[in-house]
């Protein structure tokens, strides 16, 4: 089997274990409309999102000058996190991860989502039991998880 060469598979949450694009380009169509800006569809979503989420915004058209990123980073956030419960896993995610945990591999989240809410999630989803580690970032702005994602790497030992 492929994955006999491996011990460890690291995850990543919103997008992949998480079905959530549609609630991000949801919300973002909002605050795009209140501020006079073009729309994006899913397409357009996966094509230009990018990390640091910054560099997202600016491809949306947001001008910071006029507003600072904190600002409508936080506004994001906050109407994110009031629907996040309507999203669900992907389909199949929790089949996959219970075969792979019966292949004795451990697992973990490597997240830019908020850690305390990274967690939550994983709890509220049942999944939780499947991971050893969830590290997420200490803020809501994802600026990046490379940082996360080396010490994620220490602690595994890897």
């Amino acid at each position: 089997m492929i994955l006999s060469k491996y011990s460890h598979i690291i995850w990543d949450w919103n997008g992949t274990l998480l079905n959530d694009a549609w609630l991000c380009v949801d919300v973002m169509n909002k605050m795009l409309s209140q501020r006079g800006l073009r729309t994006i569809t899913l397409e357009i979503y996966r094509n230009i999102f990018d990390f640091p989420v910054r560099d997202y915004y600016l491809k949306l058209g947001y001008d910071f000058n006029d507003e600072p990123f904190e600002k409508v980073g936080m506004e994001f956030m906050i109407l994110y996190n009031k629907r996040q419960k309507e999203c669900s896993l992907q389909p199949g995610a929790v089949f996959i991860l219970d075969e792979i945990s019966k292949l004795g591999l451990s697992q973990s989240i490597m997240s830019a989502r908020e850690q305390s809410e990274l967690r939550q999630e994983t709890v509220e989803l049942n999944v939780s039991r499947f991971f050893t580690r969830v590290y997420g970032l200490d803020d809501h702005y994802a600026h990046g998880k490379t940082g996360v994602g080396i010490k994620l790497l220490e602690d595994l030992k890897i």
